[in-house]
């Protein structure tokens, strides 16, 4: 999981970010 690497996603979408992230 790269949150930091996801951070604006993460902010835009959550549950796409994390999605992404995994």
């Amino acid at each position: 999981m790269n949150i930091k690497r996801n951070k604006t996603p993460l902010k835009n979408s959550g549950p796409t970010a994390k999605a992404l992230a995994v």
